[in-house]
């Protein structure tokens, strides 16, 4: 997959989570994973010719599913800040949440990445088991939380900056719901919130990237402003699945994509400014491709 990547020499890429498969409960596991990945020649040529931004997920948080209970993640975090060069950006911060404008006036990109892991609390489970057949039951309770109280505060500042394109970068699904695995959905009540945020910004248009799900598509929510908001879900870039997804999302626009790919955003900004979202396979072929057009707002 580092081929065709390495060929589009785009400006930056983002990791969006289990960037390195370490489910582990001894720091110096996640340390040598970190290594490995660090040692490929592939991605060090990626970090000599493109900006690299990372959020985590399950996997490299440190163990499948987890959130704030796991047990050595402020061990992970130092890891994970060590991998992406990012001790100086975080500081003493609690968890990997992190933001930056990118671009001048008229062509500015703030790029917001969640973290949906340090402070998440543990989804609700049904009885006798179940999980595993029916996934996590919805957790209502009004003190569930996936980004904790810091993480929101600092996100509700975040969005208010202007910007003529907003990426808001999380590592589980925020618009799709209706499967059985991690989402943002098993948090309905935070899934309402964010998505009132998103869709009440004063960015000209707000995308949001997932991963995780070891398949690709592209998710739109129905928005009472005339922006959509888009959901550009890419994954895996090595780990297929073994059996091919025919999951229902009645969000998703073009099909479902199971094989090895990454996501591609393409900025046009002359004339009238249009972004391209698509996702490519291993060849770096298109899978699919969508464009929207960006529309002007006041104050901008």
């Amino acid at each position: 997959i580092w081929q065709p990547i390495l060929r589009e020499k785009a400006d930056i890429f983002i990791f969006l989570g289990d960037n390195i498969y370490s489910d582990t409960s001894y720091p110096l596991v996640l340390q040598n994973n970190y290594k490995k990945l660090l040692s490929n020649k592939n991605f060090q040529t990626l970090r000599s010719q493109t900006k690299v931004f990372a959020i985590w997920d399950d996997h490299d948080y440190g163990k499948n599913d987890a959130g704030r209970e796991y047990s050595i993640k402020k061990a992970s975090q130092k890891a994970f800040a060590a991998a992406f060069e990012l001790q100086k950006k975080l500081g003493q911060r609690k968890g990997t949440y992190q933001s930056y404008l990118l671009g001048p006036p008229g062509k500015k990109v703030h790029l917001v990445l969640l973290d949906t892991r340090y402070f998440r609390s543990k989804p609700s489970s049904y009885f006798w088991g179940l999980d595993w057949f029916l996934g996590k039951k919805p957790n209502w309770d009004t003190k569930a939380t996936v980004l904790g109280e810091k993480q929101w505060l600092w996100l509700q500042k975040e969005l208010q900056k202007k910007a003529d394109l907003r990426i808001v970068a999380s590592s589980i699904q925020l618009i799709p719901d209706k499967h059985k695995y991690e989402k943002w959905a098993n948090f309905p009540l935070e899934r309402q919130k964010l998505l009132r945020l998103l869709q009440n910004n004063p960015a000209r248009q707000t995308i949001v990237l997932s991963g995780d799900r070891h398949h690709s598509e592209l998710s739109v929510w129905p928005s009472p402003s005339e922006a959509l908001l888009y959901e550009l879900t890419a994954s895996p870039l090595n780990q297929t699945s073994t059996f091919p997804h025919r999951e229902y999302n009645p969000y998703r626009i073009y099909h479902l994509y199971s094989g090895a790919n990454y996501g591609k955003i393409e900025i046009n900004w002359q004339p009238r400014t249009r972004v391209f979202l698509s996702i490519h396979d291993v060849k770096g072929r298109i899978v699919f491709r969508h464009g929207l057009q960006l529309e002007s707002k006041k104050n901008q």
